[in-house]
């Protein structure tokens, strides 16, 4: 049968050339698609993705304009709030960082700087942290422990990287490994599976030192018990005032994970962008592709009809018209095989998309000529042949 059907299609190269073309088209979106996919979903379930889950983020908005509160005294005012915050009920812990918050700004605006590791330097992201950031944002350790404040029995500090870092530094086993910035030698003691800005970026080089080695910048995240978050606001603001002795404008709130799904939303719009006009070119093509075999099957009426007489079964000929649009829809993989293995490299993602393509587009050619084929199968021999 399968010889059969080949001979078919070089003799009749008119009748099946469109279907095949439309066939390659069809399949070379589908793989594009599944491709993009399965990048964004590789890049979301990414290790470095922190927990933003009932995440606070406050800060003192209005500084910038008020001349008689520095820089020091803000950040005494700060801490003062903290440790008044850590006696609600509301609240698990309050963790003080240093461009660490994810989502509020673009990466670019994260800070880097170059970190020198023996002869070479490489250049990261500069992070610093305190003991409750790891109860807070839940940074994924892969190895060693978290940062705490003080130095080390050595005299260096400890830091925690990622295995970004780790890589480039060529470190297969970075746990008490040294490096130096700004004249500080540190001693590796944790390494974090990544660290992402933004839930769909790629986790780049970065190195966390301990807070109390800030110097340009400061954070303050409260991590609040579920269903909390009304009653911390309301203790916060209250809180605030008596420190601040401003009214409530002068206080900013930013809960993580709404600006999280805010961003996750902007991509999921993006994708529906390329996901939606990919389903109506497989439904017009469905639709293309069932008249061609409709028509195509109608014009070989007398030749089914024939088949019958000479000893064919119903159930025969419905399975040679559908074994002939799968047959179809495998030639066309060819080509576009050829150009997969060409354009894209090899990866689990582009393997799944490219299997599961494969899979969509079999199954789109058997549902096209399945009905051409039952109404194959229903041919009455003599009617056939009495048909001009």
């Amino acid at each position: 049968m399968l010889k059969h059907i080949f001979v078919l299609f070089r003799n009749q190269k008119k009748s099946y050339g469109g279907m095949f073309v439309e066939q390659i088209l069809v399949f070379v979106v589908l793989l594009y698609c599944f491709i993009a996919v399965g990048e964004a979903i590789q890049r979301y379930r990414a290790p470095g993705m922190l927990s933003t889950d009932n995440v606070i983020y406050f800060y003192d908005y209005s500084r910038d304009k008020n001349s008689k509160l520095n820089k020091d005294d803000e950040m005494e005012k700060l801490e003062s709030l903290r440790k008044r915050l850590e006696s609600s009920p509301s609240v698990i812990a309050v963790a003080k960082t240093s461009q660490f918050i994810p989502y509020l700004r673009g990466e670019e605006d994260y800070r880097t700087d170059s970190v020198y590791v023996g002869k070479g330097k490489i250049e990261a992201f500069m992070k610093s942290a305190d003991e409750n950031t790891m109860i807070v944002f839940q940074p994924m350790l892969d190895e060693g422990s978290w940062l705490k404040e003080g130095v080390l029995e050595d005299g260096s500090w400890p830091a925690v990287i990622n295995r970004q870092f780790a890589d480039e530094a060529g470190w297969t086993d970075a746990i008490g490994k040294k490096l130096n910035h700004s004249g500080y030698e540190f001693t590796v003691v944790g390494i974090l599976a990544g660290f992402k800005h933004m839930p769909m970026e790629p986790s780049r080089p970065t190195l966390i030192i301990p807070f109390c080695l800030n110097s340009w910048h400061f954070e303050y995240s409260a991590l609040v018990k579920e269903g909390e978050r009304a009653n911390f606001r309301i203790f916060l603001y209250k809180e605030f005032y008596k420190i601040f002795e401003k009214g409530k404008e002068g206080l900013g709130i930013v809960e993580l994970k709404k600006i999280k799904d805010l961003y996750l939303q902007f991509d999921f719009v993006l994708l529906t962008g390329l996901l939606i006009p990919t389903g109506f070119l497989l439904v017009f093509a469905f639709i293309g592709t069932f008249g061609l075999f409709w028509l195509y099957s109608s014009k070989r009426r007398k030749e089914f009809a024939l088949r019958l007489v000479v000893g064919s079964t119903s159930r025969g000929l419905f399975r040679f018209v559908i074994l002939e649009g799968i047959l179809l829809t495998l030639l066309a993989l060819i080509p576009v095989c050829v150009l997969f293995w060409w354009v894209y490299p090899f990866s689990i993602v582009n393997l799944s998309a490219f299997g599961v393509a494969v899979g969509v587009m079999i199954l789109f050619s058997a549902f096209s000529a399945w009905l051409p084929a039952f109404q194959v199968a229903k041919v009455n021999p003599v009617e056939a042949m009495r048909e001009e």
